[in-house]
Formats: structure tokens, C-alpha cells, sequence
């Protein structure tokens, strides 16, 4: 695990206690600068029920966490904390030495455009505030994503390109996409199917610039505690002993 936003993280002598040490110097898009306080307005808008987060079950093992999602506590006792600007300490239920890993699926939001234009904050260019390598230049619906570099990137891996252009095409849209990488209006495409993959594999220029990937792989089986058969301690136990 390679450290980004962050510099260096222990776990403190209790083994619930977390602390990740931010890059100093680290900016939003806007100009103002990054800190431990909006990781902090992050998790909490993970956690707080009111946002419906996909991924609230990825960080459970927070201090709190379970209990907030289901209103059973407040949010304000949600185990995080800004210790000061560029230290953040996250509080655990138990010991949990996988939590560096955890938080590689989280990505800072920007309070004060979250909290200036609502949910749709990320819908507009001009309301958009990113901290990553990109930022939103433009957005078409249904037709092209425009990412341009952001020149105030502060984090360890500068990226290589200036920008990046995602075109949007249908599901029955490959003929259009096809048309699109032969003329050079896209650089890559993605093919899935045997007659996509025929058709490339029989062209003698574009099986040359054909690269396969195996993608067929489970990375993990999650389970609907909260509804039959699954909310059986008993038949989870069952499918767990056999799994290899």
C-alpha cells in the first residue's frame, strides 16, 4: 500500500486508534487547501443515513459507524477527528489492521461546495471542486466527459496527461465505436462479446492492437444480513464452511 493524500499512518498502543499524517501543501481545484478537517466532513457525509452512501458497509468498522447509519447515535459521534490540519485520527470498534486498505475506497469531498450547491454539486463544471489530478471542464449528458489536468495537484504521482476525453456511447453502439477508433477520434475503446472480439481478431491491423484482460474473478460475497435466508446466523455459517 503505497501512502497519497497521506504521508505516514500508525496505530496508536490501544489498537482502535488510528493516525494519518496529511501531505502539507495538498489544495482543492479552487485554490483552498486540503486538510484533515474535510476528510472528516467526508466520512461523516458517508455515514450520515440521509445520503444513502452504496458503500457505507465498507467502513463499519469505524467507531460508531453501524449505529449512525441506522440512527441509533448522532453523527457527531462518528470516530473521527481533525487533530489539527494535517492529522487525522479515526477511531475503531475493535483492532482493525486492515484499515489503510479500507479508506483506499474513499475520496475527499468538498465541504463548501457540497454544502453551496447540494447534491448536485458534481453535475456542473462550474460547481464541481476536485483534489484529484482532474477536474470537470465539461460534461454533455449522454454524450462526452472532458477531465482536464489540474494544475494544482499536489499529490505524489503528477499525471501524464493534460486531458482526458470519455465519449458515451449506447449499449448497441458498437459499429459507432468501432467507426470511432478506426478514424482516430478515440484512442481506446472497450470490447466485450464474441462478435465484438471476432471482428477485431479478424482484421489483420486491429488484432495487432488488441490487448485481453481475464476479468472473471470474485473478489468478495457480501450477504443481506437483514433479510431471509441470510439474516440466519446459521445458514451464513452454512455457506461460509462451504466456500473454500
Amino acid at each position: 500500500l503505497k501512502p497519497a493524500a497521506a504521508t505516514a499512518w500508525e496505530a496508536g498502543p490501544d489498537g482502535n486508534t488510528w493516525y494519518f499524517h496529511l501531505r502539507p501543501g495538498m489544495q482543492w481545484s479552487d485554490g483552498r487547501p486540503l486538510t484533515a478537517h474535510d476528510y472528516v466532513f467526508t466520512l461523516k457525509r458517508g455515514a450520515d443515513p440521509d445520503n444513502a452512501y452504496d458503500f457505507e458497509w465498507y467502513y463499519r468498522t469505524i467507531k460508531n459507524w453501524a449505529a449512525i447509519v441506522t440512527r441509533e447515535m448522532p453523527l457527531d459521534s462518528l470516530g473521527v477527528r481533525a487533530m489539527d490540519d494535517l492529522t487525522l485520527e479515526v477511531k475503531t470498534e475493535q483492532p482493525v489492521p486492515y484499515l489503510p486498505y479500507n479508506l483506499v475506497q474513499s475520496w475527499a469531498s468538498p465541504q463548501q461546495a457540497v454544502e453551496k450547491f447540494g447534491d448536485e454539486w458534481s453535475t456542473k463544471p462550474e460547481w464541481s471542486v476536485s483534489s484529484g489530478p482532474f477536474y470537470l471542464a465539461e460534461w454533455k449528458k449522454n454524450e462526452r466527459i472532458v477531465l482536464n489536468i489540474n494544475p494544482d495537484y499536489g499529490g505524489v504521482q503528477p499525471p501524464y496527461l493534460e486531458q482526458v476525453i470519455y465519449h458515451v456511447y449506447s449499449q448497441a453502439g458498437l459499429p459507432q465505436m468501432m467507426a470511432a477508433y478506426e478514424t482516430g477520434e478515440v484512442d481506446m475503446i472497450m470490447l466485450s462479446g464474441q462478435a465484438a472480439l471476432g471482428r477485431v481478431r479478424s482484421d489483420r491491423v486491429l488484432s495487432d492492437e488488441l490487448h485481453s484482460m481475464v476479468n472473471f474473478i470474485t473478489y468478495y460475497l457480501t450477504m443481506d444480513t437483514y433479510n431471509p435466508p441470510f439474516d440466519d446466523l446459521r445458514v451464513r455459517q452454512a455457506f461460509s464452511h462451504a466456500i473454500d
